[in-house]
């Protein structure tokens, strides 16, 4: 009686280390399988990233910014309207000829990611291959204060790019206090502010900004942060960079995004 017992016992502790072991090798299996979902693309999507040149204020390239495009089925290159399907690893192949067809005379290559990309598990890696592809120039990666979530694992793989030497740019900047408060617990990692003109134009006199683009400059200044003020289509909007004293700019006066693969372009 005491030995079946003792066997029935047994019999239940095995029961559950196997429970156990089997649990934890699932967990294992599932941590793994996200890590590579973050890898896996649809190749019926097409998918290219087109530059687009910055100047400063004497005419000078200063850098090119990298943006995504995607081919719908008129075959034009738009902005894709979901961007789940873009990882790093994508991010990457598309990337590899692209930054290699840039001319050597651009300072800055800059470089549009998206906040999934930003917390990924692979941005490490991804960190390593753009430092070591840009070469001598600066690498900068942009984000859009829209995709700004306080979090531990984008907080994480900022400071972690900083320490590779990555710059970070937040863009699409506007005129709502939202804008600035979004921005304020990255402060002391943010290299560069990017204002969007279109944003600070009024369509009637009595129409309300709460911030324009003189307390951007100032608060740039402050906080020596460099400003670019993009969306610049206009002669006039250019006279408002000069009044401004803005030196950094971008936009469709000096050039739109360029297909890099029409060698004429460049």
């Amino acid at each position: 009686m005491f030995i079946g017992n003792v066997i029935n016992i047994l019999m239940v502790i095995l029961g559950i280390i196997f429970v156990i072991a089997c649990s934890g090798s699932m967990l294992y299996y599932w941590r793994k399988r996200i890590t590579k979902v973050d890898i896996i693309d649809d190749e019926n999507i097409l998918l290219r990233y087109f530059v687009q040149p910055q100047f400063n204020n004497f005419g000078d390239l200063i850098g090119y910014e990298c943006l995504i495009r995607e081919k719908n089925d008129k075959n034009e290159w738009k902005l894709p309207i979901d961007f789940n399907h873009l990882s790093l690893k994508k991010s990457i192949i598309l990337l590899e000829d692209i930054l290699d067809k840039l001319p050597n005379n651009a300072v800055n290559i800059s470089i549009n990611l998206q906040y999934s990309q930003l917390i990924s598990a692979n941005f490490r890696y991804f960190m390593r291959w753009a430092i070591a592809k840009v070469s001598t120039r600066n690498l900068i990666i942009e984000c859009s204060v829209d995709e700004l979530v306080k979090n531990i694992k984008l907080e994480r793989n900022i400071k972690l790019g900083k320490e590779y030497g990555m710059q970070l740019a937040i863009n699409n900047l506007n005129s709502s206090y939202g804008s600035l408060a979004k921005i304020e617990w990255l402060l002391p990692e943010i290299d560069i502010l990017k204002v969007s003109i279109k944003y600070f134009k009024k369509a009637n006199e009595d129409d309300w900004l709460d911030l324009n683009l003189g307390f951007w400059t100032k608060f740039a200044k402050q906080k020596n942060i460099r400003l670019i003020l993009v969306g610049i289509e206009t002669a006039e909007d250019k006279d408002l960079a000069e009044k401004l004293r803005i030196n950094l700019r971008q936009g469709y006066f000096f050039g739109k995004p360029i297909d890099v693969y029409d060698l004429n372009n460049i």
